[in-house]
Parts: structure tokens; sequence; C-alpha cells
């Protein structure tokens, strides 16, 4: 160890800059094949009978009789999470997951089943009004600092039940709706994002807009998610076994092997650095964005 202290006390000012300029070059690359098949898991979640699989169709394009897409009914359907690839993006992954509050997951011991360190960002969708329930995912997930879209689905059905007041105008009674969101949500976030859809009509309410935003934040989410893998992957070995790489792996977010790659070749500072893990996040996406492919 001595030597090599030596050995780079004794080279020159170029010489030491050549050689952190061929390690960042090898980071970033090694970076650069872990990111290409790093996926990106987006959960959708609420009570059962919400709308969830329905939801989780019209996300990926599929109508219902569609076989690939996920099964809906108005028995409880989804018993376990149920992956469903984007086809548009090979990167993301939706989870179709089962209802809270009922006799096969109550409430308690939901979060726990459910392992919600796995994913990136959270749908929660909810019908009528917003429940405890729905609060209590909401708080779980902003525990993790992850980001979520609150869902207020079957508006179709509400409007139509308001219909036969007198004073009935859909405008009037869809602002009710987001308000009711908005107020349970404003001591929490700071700039929360609700939608209020039908999965009947792509073009009616807040459906188009809710595809959009998740089209528009999925570079990010991408680059956000992969750089809190490197932030784990940088914590003790025992947390990273238990905590990431096992379940991690069991749900093929990330390649066996991926891991010890990363810490091949990254410093632990270079990644539990908040400052220089952005570095690296920023080479990988610009890497990315100028590859021909």
């Amino acid at each position: 160890m001595e030597n090599v202290m030596k050995e780079d006390f004794e080279k020159s000012p170029k010489e030491l800059e050549f050689q952190e300029a061929q390690r960042v070059s090898v980071q970033s690359q090694t970076a650069l094949k872990v990111f290409d098949h790093f996926m990106v898991d987006i959960a959708i979640m609420g009570e059962s009978g919400v709308g969830k699989s329905s939801l989780v169709n019209v996300l990926l394009g599929f109508s219902p009789e569609c076989e690939e897409g996920a099964p809906t009914g108005v028995v409880e359907t989804t018993m376990t999470p149920t992956m469903y690839p984007h086809p548009k993006h090979p990167y993301v992954r939706l989870w179709d997951l089962p209802g809270m509050g009922t006799p096969s997951f109550k409430s308690k011991n939901y979060i726990k089943k459910m392992n919600m360190d796995l994913y990136d960002l959270f749908v929660i969708v909810f019908s009528d009004r917003t429940k405890e329930n729905c609060m209590y995912l909401v708080d779980e997930i902003l525990r993790r600092h992850r980001p979520f879209y609150l869902v207020r689905s079957k508006v179709d059905n509400d409007l139509l039940s308001e219909s036969r007041k007198c004073d009935f105008t859909a405008p009037s009674v869809l602002n009710r709706m987001r308000r009711d969101c908005l107020f349970h949500l404003q001591a929490k976030v700071k700039d929360p994002r609700v939608f209020l859809v039908s999965t009947h009509g792509a073009n009616e309410y807040d459906l188009q807009q809710l595809m959009e935003t998740l089209e528009g934040d999925l570079p990010l989410l991408r680059k956000k998610a992969f750089g809190d893998f490197l932030e784990d992957v940088s914590q003790r070995p025992y947390t990273l076994f238990k905590c990431i790489k096992l379940p991690a792996v069991k749900r093929e977010k990330i390649r066996r092997g991926d891991v010890e790659q990363i810490r091949a070749v990254f410093r632990p500072w270079d990644l539990s650095n908040r400052s220089a893990r952005e570095t690296i996040l920023n080479h990988v996406v610009a890497l990315e964005s100028t590859r021909i492919v």
C-alpha cells in the first residue's frame, strides 16, 4: 500500500488527471450497462373493486377483452402482485397489486406483504370519497420518499348518480371531487398529482392527462430510481444483501451480478455522496442520449 501511495505521489498532475479520467470513463460505461436493463416498477394499488386492473389495461393500451391484460371483474380477481411490461417502454413495468382492506389483505399487514420498497412510483386508485386506507397508503409512500399519483376512478358513475339532483352541473361536481382530494393532500404534499378518471372513455375527464403526465415523468423517474439503486449499493453488504439484492433479483428488477459490477468499479464514497452520484447519473443519461442504437 505504501508503494502504491508513493507511486501516486510521484506521478505528475497530468498523469493523475488522465488516470482519473480513465476511471470515470470505466465507471460511466459500467453504470450505463446496468442502466440499460434496470427496471422501473410502477405499483397500481388501492382498495378492492376500485378499478385498478381496468386502469392497468388502459395505461398499457389493452382492450378489456385482451388476453394479455389484467383480469377484471366484480369479485376480487388480483390475489398476488402481477407484472405487466409496458409495450412502449421496455424498461417500465406496471404491477397490479391486490386490493387493500379485504379478508385476504387486511390493512394492517398490507404494507409488509406488498414490499413497497421495490416500487419507484405509486398510483393510488380509489372511488367514492377519499378514505382512511387511501391516506394511509399516502403516508407510507411519503415515508419512503417516493412519488405518487392519486386517481379517483369511476367518475362517470358518480356523475350519473349526482345528475338526479336538481342543481346538477358536471363541472361543479368534478370540481367538488377534486377539492375533496386536494383537501386531504394539501398538508402532506406541495404539488399533489390528482386525476379524475373513467376507464370507459380516454378522451373524457383526466385520463388522457394522466397518461401524458406518466409519459413525461418517466425519464426523470428512471434516473431517480437508478440513483436510489446506486445509493443503496453503497450500503454495508449485509443491508445490501437482505434489503436490495435478494428481492430485486428475484423480481428481475436488476440482473444477478449488477451489484457486483457496480461495486467493482466504484468506491463507496462515489455512490454515497449525492453530488458525486448526480454527476455519475448525468454522465449515464448523456451517454445514452448520444448513443447510436
